[in-house]
């Protein structure tokens, strides 16, 4: 069983169901209810305490590394994952693509894996998942590098989705087409989620570990440690490549109208324009 169907067994569990109402309703014994509870309770009393690499594993790939290595000190030791490299990785026993793909992301946003490593098995295994992209020759005949990054699958889009799709309630599209975020075709891909003030701060820390400038805000403001213990609310989140853009966004996010959004959005100007003004001529 899954992060999130433990996830939700806690909830059920802390919102007073009974462990015999849980286990009918996912199917397992009441033992099996007790157990999961016992260890998401574990779990997340105990995750503000890991390092940075464990926080950012789903159970699964955490024990597949575990049981590989022989002791859970390995989370605390990414390094000597990443030594190994990423065709080794692959052979451990149990690790599936989801897992591999997560473990790989993790280590790379941590600084333990260069890019090239990462581009060079994605195209051996999946030849055209990875697109490089090329700039073109100058007068001089010479190649000069683009700024932006090669597209690398999967983009922080589909790792957003994966994580916390259950939770993501706008901004599906800007997310399944996060590439266009690093081709610098889109300035500000964004997208709206629920969650408690821990889940919130979560997401918040994921994202600080990826290249990218971001914002999170709720009706209550971008100080998200100020938010109660309790409670469900929306959070937006804006991201971009251009930093100014979203400082500008913090500052000025309340009094922006509908055509600013739709260019910071990325939207072709006729669409804005035909959205914003035309229908009202």
């Amino acid at each position: 069983m899954g992060r999130r169907e433990a996830e939700q067994i806690l909830k059920l569990r802390e919102e007073g169901k009974t462990f015999a109402s849980i286990a009918s309703i996912f199917g397992i014994s009441i033992e099996r209810a007790r157990q999961i509870y016992l260890s998401a309770k574990a779990a997340n009393e105990n995750e503000p305490s890991w390092p940075p690499f464990k926080r950012m594993l789903s159970a699964r790939s955490r024990n597949c590394l575990i049981h590989h290595f022989g002791t859970e000190d390995i989370l605390s030791d990414p390094k000597k994952i990443a030594d190994i490299g990423i065709l080794n990785l692959r052979k451990i026993r149990n690790i599936g693509i989801k897992s591999l793909r997560e473990i790989v992301l993790a280590l790379h946003s941590l600084g333990y894996i260069e890019f090239e490593e990462i581009t060079n098995w994605f195209t051996g295994m999946f030849s055209g998942s990875v697109a490089q992209v090329k700039s073109a020759p100058s007068e001089t005949g010479e190649n000069k590098p683009r700024k932006p990054a090669p597209i690398l699958k999967p983009h922080l889009g589909e790792v957003l989705l994966q994580r916390y799709g259950d939770r993501i309630t706008e901004g599906f599209d800007d997310l399944k087409n996060f590439e266009l975020i690093d081709e610098l075709k889109k300035p500000i891909p964004g997208f709206i989620f629920y969650g408690n003030r821990r889940i919130i701060l979560e997401v918040h820390q994921f994202l600080s570990q990826f290249p990218y400038a971001f914002t999170v805000r709720t009706k209550k403001g971008l100080d998200l440690r100020a938010l109660p213990e309790q409670g469900i609310r929306n959070a937006h989140v804006h991201i971009s490549r251009f930093p100014h853009l979203i400082r500008f966004v913090e500052k000025h996010e309340s009094e922006m109208l509908c055509d600013l959004w739709g260019l910071l959005y990325g939207y072709p100007l006729d669409e804005v324009y035909q959205f914003t003004y035309a229908k009202k001529e």
